[in-house]
């Protein structure tokens, strides 16, 4: 347009003053392997990428689609800007905006930086527009190749972002396009805030909402990424069972290290796999998220209220800086739901652009793909409607539908001002009922199911139809306080699921009039599947079971079950003419690869793009580096039985106290390229020192801690710990007993 250069995009005069936007580019990156991010909103690029990558899985493994590889996970695809503080743009950005918006954007850019004019409406046209291209160019040539070559599309995309825009306006809209939904569950934590992971009720309501609308029968949820190796059984039950609890009923378990040598074992654990001293047990947790994924993925969730999300609200206040008005909307719609979730409301959330695609009104429901709805809320803090929403929500209101208001009628139509809303909500007075919130009596008569009589704790619930019955599922997202409720069914009889062993027994309840009065009390972290329905199980009754407690015939006798073990973690290290006192061993890795050219440990930092890192590997025959460990055993510990753990042993000359050891052949500790060495021999009471050297230095070569192995425990000193003979175990704390680790 009038005034572009090379420099200046577009020039806008506003209010006396020149505006002149500049086009900013995807830095490089490292972790895009030296390349930048790709622009997923230009035409092409997604078709493109589904050429490069597919066509090779096709070679290798087509002929399985749709059978022995199900399906296909795309990981965290978003449209964020490429830098803090500016604005997402495609090379016809401008001519779709105006088709689609019937305006120039250009003269109105300023808006997207600064509350000036009509910003709101300027805001929010210009996130609906950037939605649409997101699902055009990336979601819908991605489900097109799905289906075509029998794939289940699945993977999430940055669901804890909302309700900034910036990611991806509405991911709800995204995963209407997926067979299988999926969102990220990330870290041992549980926090309720809008941008938390486990604890986050929108973000899995979101993702059950669009399956029960659009029959998806499986959703899944990448869980347990990042929560450290200290992750418990107790952990992994209480989160797993939380978002099952909200809808999930497909676990895709983050995830399982082929090797954890290097950079690797820092990278998000923990691994589901053979590192783990708690993996030959594991199979107790699956076989019980197995059996109630299948119960949870029977019979279908029918929910008769659908909330509207205020997303389209949050988009008025996100410019290039989202304004903090966009964060209270998601902070109050967090709050709201959150508290109705353990109010045991049964509920859908609902999309504009999913409503604007599949909803309709009919005979006083709100239709919307496979659900309906016979009352619509309007939640705290909602401010806006798309066009599409305010005439599918008049269209309701004619055919009986009923609404209720816990805000004011929405002041804005697609960002404009308008009073339609308004007119609608007082045209049917009758049917548009108000509240302040859930506090109301009235209002949560609305909102929550009548056989729920009580609740209390951290307690959640699913509920399924069946055929022939209805399943609930509970949970006690605590642990540290138990959750109890008293249910009341019109059912005739109520079985318990045991999803941990399998077995099926009735479950005690108390006939009250025509109906069944049940009581639920969980321990922490405890969860409790039930069916409901016309006859009992046959077999032992829950009633029955007595808990006794057992005697030990024998006194009580407690043995280690592997050598205890020590990490050593600081070192000395030479490096050319110089030597570096009491490093930690990761500066130490960083300064060893920096001095030979690299920015750092190329596995940490970086992505590697076919061979590029290992083309890196060329370095003199003559270079190297050498890292000492010392440590320090006392008089009277067994040294004849500690050994020395090192990584990649073919990659080191080792010694111990200045004499050379090679590592046993074909003996592994935690991982099978950590090799053992017998070092007890060239021990002795008192200093010692274990010497690592590299000679010619590789790309390989990642400086990383040496363990010993053995039969003693350590004590702390002023500066790490001490080897001591180690004593027999009893009851109580492990520390008191030098075994601190």
């Amino acid at each position: 347009g009038a005034g572009e250069s090379a420099d200046c995009m577009a020039a806008v005069e506003q209010s006396g003053r020149r505006y002149c936007f500049e086009r900013v580019w995807y830095g490089k990156s490292p972790w895009f392997a030296g390349f930048s991010y790709v622009d997923l909103i230009r035409p092409g690029v997604t078709e493109k990428f589904i050429e490069l990558t597919m066509r090779g899985y096709e070679r290798a493994v087509g002929n399985r689609f749709g059978r022995t590889v199900p399906g296909i996970f795309t990981d965290e695809p978003h449209i964020n800007p490429p830098t803090r503080g500016s604005i997402r743009w495609t090379p016809d950005l401008f001519e779709r905006f105006e088709r689609r918006w019937g305006y120039d954007l250009k003269p109105h850019l300023p808006a997207l930086f600064e509350p000036t004019g009509d910003w709101r409406r300027i805001r929010h046209n210009y996130y609906a527009l950037l939605l649409e291209l997101f699902i055009e160019r990336w979601s819908q040539p991605w489900s097109r190749y799905s289906d075509q070559n029998r794939l289940l599309w699945t993977g999430h995309y940055w669901e804890h972002e909302w309700p900034n825009p910036r990611p991806g306006p509405d991911n709800m809209a995204m995963y209407a396009w997926h067979r299988v939904p999926g969102i990220d569950m990330l870290f041992n934590q549980f926090r309720e805030t809008v941008d938390a992971q486990f604890g986050n009720v929108r973000s899995v309501k979101e993702l059950a909402s669009v399956a029960n609308q659009l029959g998806r029968r499986r959703a899944l949820s990448e869980t347990y990424g990042g929560a450290g190796w200290e992750l418990r059984f107790e952990d992994m039950k209480r989160l797993g069972d939380w978002e099952y609890a909200l809808g999930v009923n497909l676990m895709n378990q983050h995830l399982s290290f082929q090797t954890i040598l290097g950079a690797r074992k820092y990278d998000y654990p923990q691994s589901f796999s053979y590192h783990t001293p708690w993996w030959r047990h594991y199979h107790l947790l699956a076989l019980y998220f197995r059996r109630l994924s299948l119960a949870l993925a029977s019979g279908e969730q029918v929910n008769h209220v659908l909330i509207l999300e205020p997303t389209t609200s949050a988009w008025m206040y996100a410019g290039a800086e989202p304004d903090a008005r966009m964060m209270e909307i998601g902070r109050q719609f967090q709050e709201f739901i959150t508290r109705l979730e353990k109010l045991q409301g049964e509920y859908d959330l609902g999309s504009e652009d999913i409503l604007r695609r599949h909803g309709r009104a009919d005979k006083g429901r709100l239709i919307v793909g496979r659900r309906s709805y016979d009352l619509v809320v309007l939640p705290p803090g909602i401010e806006n409607l798309d066009g599409s929403t305010a005439n599918l929500l008049a269209a309701y209101l004619e055919s009986g539908g009923r609404v209720l208001a816990l805000a004011p009628p929405p002041p804005r139509i697609d960002g404009a001002a308008s009073d339609q809303i308004a007119r609608l909500a007082a045209r049917f007075a009758s049917s548009w009922q108000r509240g302040a919130g859930l506090e109301e009596p009235a209002v949560r008569g609305r909102l929550i199911p009548e056989e729920f009589q009580q609740a209390s704790g951290e307690l959640f619930h699913h509920r399924r139809r069946l055929r022939d019955g209805e399943l609930f599922f509970f949970a006690n997202a605590s642990l540290e306080e138990r959750a109890s409720a008293v249910v009341r069914l019109r059912r005739r009889a109520v079985s318990r699921l045991d999803a941990v062993s399998g077995a099926i027994r009735s479950y005690p309840a108390r006939t009250a009039g025509d109906m069944l009065e049940v009581s639920i009390d969980l321990a922490p972290a405890g969860s409790l599947l039930l069916f409901a329905g016309s006859e009992s199980a046959p077999g032992v009754p829950e009633a029955a079971l007595v808990e006794r407690t057992v005697e030990s015939a024998e006194p009580l006798t407690i043995r280690r079950l592997a050598p205890n073990a020590i990490r050593l973690d600081y070192l000395d290290l030479k490096l050319g003419a110089e030597t570096f006192r009491d490093l930690y061993f990761y500066r130490a890795a960083e300064r060893v690869f920096r001095h030979f050219g690299l920015e750092g440990n190329p596995w940490s930092t970086a992505v590697q793009y076919k061979t590029a890192i290992l083309d890196r590997n060329r370095f003199a025959p003559d270079s190297g580096f050498e890292a000492v460990f010392e440590f320090e055993i006392d008089a009277g510990t067994d040294r004849s039985s500690i050994r020395a753990a090192v990584e990649r042993p073919a990659l080191w000359h080792v010694s111990v106290n200045g004499h050379p050891v090679t590592s046993r052949p074909g003996q592994w500790w935690l991982d099978r390229g950590i090799g053992v060495y017998d070092v007890g021999p060239h021990l002795s009471d008192g200093r010692n020192r274990l010497t690592l050297t590299a000679r010619p230095i590789s790309v390989h070569h990642e400086l990383e801690p040496v363990y010993l192995l053995g039969d003693f425990g350590v004590t702390p000193q002023a500066r790490g710990f001490k080897l001591v003979r180690a004593g027999p175990l009893a009851l109580g704390s492990w520390k008191r007993q030098n075994l601190p680790f």
